[in-house]
């Protein structure tokens, strides 16, 4: 497939709308990351096709023969994501159309209310030589900086960040194990509180709400929002709507958090699963079908 005189090694067709595509598959074989030039060139390359409304997945081909069941799993879900982010797209699209006669339609059952966006550390990686040979101490000051600013912020995310900063196109086992390792100098210099998969400000107390919709879509995902957040979200739905219908919760949380109109089937259930476990805990009451603040 190509696309402004790039080739796509693999497109996604979407079933709804023929001659559209869902998705764009790069796959990068073994010598693409010792190759600065090639990375370079391939960041151009993704923000060109990006800019033309192509949504990009990358497939490591070192990642797809030790795991193929996980990178298989991987791009599922990242056409399943897509797909949602089409419909809303054109969900959009068709509400931009409407006039103010049709007065006959519902209101949408789901209230958002406004937070603040999310907000990314700006930081610099100053540190000599190549990224895996940093010191954990060195590398574990650039952890409290993103911490402080991001916290909770999952692994993943923090890892972005750092090879990002550090003009570094993916983390290969080296440069995890380095961060990993700087992860666990900050944890016992007591800057930063781990739990999980999640890195915590060792000041912060209750998880902040934030608005992740003008993220890049890598970031925008179910997984990457700690617990701790979802659990406020779904307290901050329900009392903003003075109770609400739990068949409705799942929806509104994500819409709030992450700005998708429609969501994927293992976001809605890490959602209700966490709205369970606050009923469970006596944090909210549900009375028949609604639920509301205990």
């Amino acid at each position: 497939m190509g696309s402004a005189g790039f080739f796509i090694d693999l497109a996604v067709i979407d079933p709804e709308t023929p001659g559209r595509y869902l998705l764009g598959i790069e796959c990068d074989g073994a010598t693409y990351h010792s190759a600065r030039s090639a990375r370079d060139r391939d960041r151009l390359r993704q923000e060109v096709l990006e800019g033309l409304g192509w949504r990009i997945h990358r497939i490591w081909s070192t990642d797809w023969f030790r795991n193929p069941e996980k990178e298989l799993k991987r791009t599922v879900e990242a056409i399943e994501e897509a797909k949602f982010y089409i419909g809303s797209q054109k969900e959009q699209s068709d509400q931009s159309k409407s006039t103010d006669i049709m007065r006959d339609m519902k209101p949408d059952p789901i209230t958002v209310p406004d937070i603040p966006e999310y907000e990314k550390a700006n930081i610099r990686i100053t540190i000599a030589g190549e990224l895996h040979r940093a010191s954990p101490g060195s590398l574990g000051e650039v952890v409290a900086e993103i911490v402080e600013v991001e916290s909770p912020i999952h692994m993943q995310e923090l890892s972005r960040r750092i090879v990002e900063a550090a003009f570094v196109k993916r983390t290969g086992s080296r440069i995890r194990a380095t961060i990993e390792a700087a992860v666990r100098n900050a944890v016992r210099r007591h800057k930063v509180r781990r739990t999980g998969d999640f890195l915590w400000h060792p000041d912060m107390g209750k998880a902040p709400l934030r608005d992740r919709s003008a993220l890049p879509d890598a970031s925008k995902k179910h997984d990457l929002i700690a617990p701790e957040e979802i659990a406020v979200a779904i307290e901050r739905v329900v009392v903003d709507s003075y109770g609400m219908d739990r068949s409705e919760i799942p929806a509104a949380v994500l819409r709030l958090l992450l700005g998708f109109r429609r969501t994927t089937e293992p976001a809605q259930q890490r959602v209700t699963k966490i709205l369970d476990g606050m009923i469970a805990e006596r944090k909210l009451t549900q009375e028949g079908s609604h639920v509301l603040l205990e």
